[in-house]
């Protein structure tokens, strides 16, 4: 599988399985989904392509010289199709309606947990591409932040 490849398959996955817990309730808590899910993501696509998954995670390591332009923009189209391919079968295959955000309706709230979840996904990605978590630890700590 190519990098972009990894990428698309990584952010479908992790999109897929957070929709589908919130479309579908299982008994296991969303975020135990969506932190299990990225910390194998990021055990099994790491290797090939540093499992970003995330569009924010891309911009930040090229904005930090860990990838060039070329491989973000690719990483960033994968990302977006992988994300919209999961959207489109959680709402046609589960019947979930597309709910896309207000932006008139502000909450200081929402945007302190938004900025708090970042921060402590930054930080776990930050400590493992600049290699201040061991590499076997990588999964566990990123995957760990997410469940944050």
């Amino acid at each position: 599988m190519c990098a972009s490849g990894a990428e698309f398959v990584g952010t479908f996955l992790l999109a897929l399985l957070v929709s589908a817990s919130v479309a579908l309730p299982m008994g296991i808590p969303t975020p135990v989904i969506a932190g299990v899910t990225l910390g194998l993501l990021v055990f099994t696509l790491g290797p090939i392509s540093g499992a970003h998954i995330n569009p924010a995670v891309t911009l930040a390591l090229f904005s930090l010289d860990k990838i060039d332009s070329g491989r973000a923009v690719r990483y960033i189209a994968a990302q977006l199709a992988g994300g919209l391919l999961a959207l489109a079968i959680v709402h046609f295959g589960f019947g979930m309606p597309i709910m896309l955000p207000d932006i008139f309706d502000f909450s200081w709230q929402i945007l302190f947990g938004e900025i708090l979840g970042a921060a402590i996904l930054g930080f776990a990605v930050a400590a493992a591409v600049l290699g201040n978590v061991d590499r076997s630890a990588s999964g566990l700590t990123i995957g760990g932040a997410l469940f944050l």
